[in-house]
């Protein structure tokens, strides 16, 4: 279950839902951050959320400015707001990476379940066809171009109703959805997968360059 799911359940969709899911996102990412970098778990963790939480509510107004998609405008903001905060461009390009990995992978999620759910609400088309008459061939053997016509519309009134669906459903179909055919899900989702891990190996690539101390024993 993903951040979404569990902000839209509480909360319902809308601004709060995505100011509890940044700040949700927010505080994970740097928890696990700190425990990959070596820190205290807990460490900037007030700041985490904070960020999180305001990129969770800017991230939809800047995507209708720019068009760039969600993932890009949460990156664009978190990545800003992290180099406002820290000074530290660098800083704000990690976290920028970071969200806009986080975010595609919720957006794929979504997707993975619209199209799960459209398939489930397709169902036996052939035999709904076969109960309104329509077969995929005439009598006289050639194929009936009604047919074709009727199982498109099937599929896309089935992908516009499955769209329209809550968020949360959708996203609780795409966990399913991956959980089922993971490498699928990798494979359609791995530039976001390493957009979020960009920012980690960077991090312990630091931790290891750093001068090492050594105690002598005696």
């Amino acid at each position: 279950m993903s951040f979404v799911t569990v902000a839209v359940g509480v909360v319902g969709e809308g601004i709060a839902a995505n100011l509890l899911a940044g700040a949700m996102m927010g505080a994970t990412t740097t928890v696990a951050g700190n425990v990959i970098g070596g820190r205290k778990p807990f460490d900037n963790i007030g700041q985490g959320v904070v960020l999180g939480g305001i990129t969770g509510g800017l991230t939809p107004g800047v995507n209708q400015m720019t068009g760039f998609g969600i993932p890009a405008s949460a990156g664009i903001v978190q990545g800003g707001l992290t180099a406002l905060a820290t000074g530290d461009i660098t800083k704000g390009l990690m976290a920028g990476m970071g969200a806009y990995g986080a975010y595609g992978l919720a957006e794929g999620m979504a997707g993975a379940g619209a199209n799960s759910l459209a398939t489930t609400m397709t169902g036996d088309y052939a035999g709904a066809l076969a109960d309104l008459g329509i077969y995929p061939t005439l009598e006289s053997g050639a194929m009936n171009p009604a047919y074709g016509e009727a199982a498109s519309k099937m599929a896309l009134d089935a992908k516009a109703a499955a769209a329209s669906m809550p968020l949360a459903d959708k996203m609780s179909a795409g966990f399913d959805a991956a959980k089922t055919n993971p490498f699928g899900f990798a494979k359609d989702n791995f530039k976001y997968m390493a957009a979020l891990a960009g920012p980690i190996m960077a991090d312990q690539a630091v931790k290891s360059n750093m001068p090492q101390t050594v105690t002598q024993p005696g």
